[in-house]
């Protein structure tokens, strides 16, 4: 069907599209048509474009190609000068193609796959799942599996207190500033008047996604104990957020946290900072091991997150 869909599209010279048209013409839901788009696009057939529109002259000033890309500061329309910061509302998501399919161009007056009213913005795409969970994570995180593996290894076998922090710290350091394009380490052991904070790390957050309401920073801490870390390290870092006005902290904690929602232990805990508007998201060595089978940090974020928000 995609296949069928491509082919009519270039015959009749549409060289760019929205997954709403698409859409309209198999009578699928969007996410299988977002899937079936994607799949075209790892395949180097199509790309994505956002799609940035002046709120002034209603023209695209600028294209991008990924989520990443969008800025969050004033830009300029090259139409009419006007000055503005994009706004999801106005950012239009649509695929063209990066080769041809080899299909001679029809001459009928066909118009049916005119791009017309069958646009779909970034709000509307935020609000659909299988877009923050599928196209989020893979255009923004990529890590190699053997070099998890080999930091795994040297958290298991860490002996000494020293090669305990280091062995998880650097393993922080390479999935953010490696593997990650919207969060990035910018600060290493910070001293504050009261406390130490293993990472401070920098947020792109991106419009319509689980990232959208981080803020500029995050806090990152990392414990690489034999046991549970306590309610005592959740209140520490509530209290560090706080103080930093940070909603959003990572503890990276081997053995993860002890008790459970509802008590007066650390989980519980992680809870009353909920209630607080922060939010604790724990990484452990379970979690660790499934980054060494393939699976996206960013999507653990997110699953965590929202268990944070709603398992009460």
């Amino acid at each position: 069907m995609i296949n069928k869909f491509l082919e009519y599209a270039q015959a009749n010279t549409l060289n760019r599209f929205s997954p709403v048209l698409f859409q309209q013409q198999s009578k699928k839901n969007l996410a299988w048509c977002l899937e079936s788009l994607l799949k075209k696009v790892h395949e180097g057939v199509l790309k994505v474009n956002y799609e940035i529109e002046c709120p002034k002259c209603g023209n695209s000033t600028l294209v991008v190609h990924k989520l990443k890309d969008i800025p969050s500061v004033v830009i300029d329309c090259r139409y009419c000068d006007e000055q503005y910061i994009p706004n999801p509302k106005r950012v239009w998501i649509t695929f063209d193609f990066y080769k041809k399919l080899g299909v001679k161009k029809k001459t009928s007056k066909d118009t049916s796959f005119k791009l017309a009213a069958t646009q779909t913005n970034l709000v509307e795409l935020g609000q659909n799942n299988y877009f923050q969970n599928k196209f989020v994570p893979e255009e923004c995180f990529h890590s190699d599996i053997k070099i998890c593996q080999k930091h795994l290894l040297r958290i298991k076998k860490a002996i000494t207190n020293d090669e305990k922090k280091k062995s998880l710290e650097e393993f922080a350091d390479y999935l953010f500033d490696d593997c990650c394009t919207v969060i990035k380490i910018c600060d290493k052991n910070k001293r504050t008047s009261t406390a130490e904070i293993d990472r401070i790390a920098s947020v792109k957050a991106i419009p319509c996604t689980f990232l959208q309401n981080w803020g500029d920073y995050i806090l990152v801490e990392c414990k690489n104990w034999g046991t549970p870390a306590n309610s005592e390290v959740i209140m520490k870092i509530g209290s560090n957020m706080e103080k930093a006005k940070c909603t959003v902290a990572m503890l990276f904690s081997k053995n993860g946290v002890t008790g459970r929602n509802g008590t007066k232990d650390a989980a519980g805990e992680i809870t009353s900072q909920f209630d607080r508007g922060r939010t604790i998201i724990v990484i452990t060595l379970t979690d660790i091991e499934r980054l060494t089978k393939g699976e996206n940090l960013l999507s653990i974020m997110e699953q965590k997150s929202r268990e944070i928000r709603f398992t009460r």
